[in-house]
């Protein structure tokens, strides 16, 4: 899968390094027994509208049955990006991962000790998959052309995993 997306050896490397945490957090959130749920599947805030206290999800073209981490992982992933440090919201609240994740899991009812970085990056690597599934032989109307999610999810993930930043 990684040699088929322009990978290089190094970033093949990296990414199989990640492995062994990964699985571990897999075996964690597997022993929570929890059943697949419908997804948004591009949970972050850019597809939410707010008006009159009333907030409405759209884009729901990735929407499937999966583990209802990967929606919360992605959110966080999206929000804890570096490059969003700037706004308000996460200049005022830097611990806003850990509180999100947090008030998620209290609403939900659920007791793990898996932090909001292994929901994260167990997301970034669901959605690498997903998107590999969906456009490894994916033929459009550029020859030639695909679209670049999953390395850019490979890309996100290896730098997450590396260094706990998503940059």
């Amino acid at each position: 899968m990684l040699a088929h997306w322009g990978l290089t050896g190094e970033q093949q490397a990296q990414v199989q390094n990640l492995l062994p945490g990964l699985l571990d957090v897999h075996a964690q959130v597997s022993a929570l027994r929890l059943p697949e749920c419908a997804c948004h599947g591009d949970f972050h805030p850019n597809n939410a509208l707010v008006q009159d206290e009333q907030v409405r999800l759209f884009d729901w073209s990735e929407a499937c049955n999966a583990h209802p981490f990967s929606d919360i992982g992605w959110f966080l992933a999206f929000i804890m990006h570096p490059m969003r440090r700037g706004l308000k919201l996460c200049q005022e609240h830097p611990d806003l991962g850990e509180v999100l994740w947090e008030l998620y899991l209290l609403e939900s009812g659920l007791r793990t000790d898996l932090s909001w970085q292994d929901a994260a990056l167990l997301a970034l690597f669901h959605r690498a998959v997903v998107y590999d599934a969906k456009y490894r032989h994916w033929t459009g109307t550029l020859p030639g052309f695909i679209p670049q999610y999953t390395p850019y999810y490979l890309k996100m993930a290896r730098r997450f995993g590396q260094s706990g930043d998503l940059a």
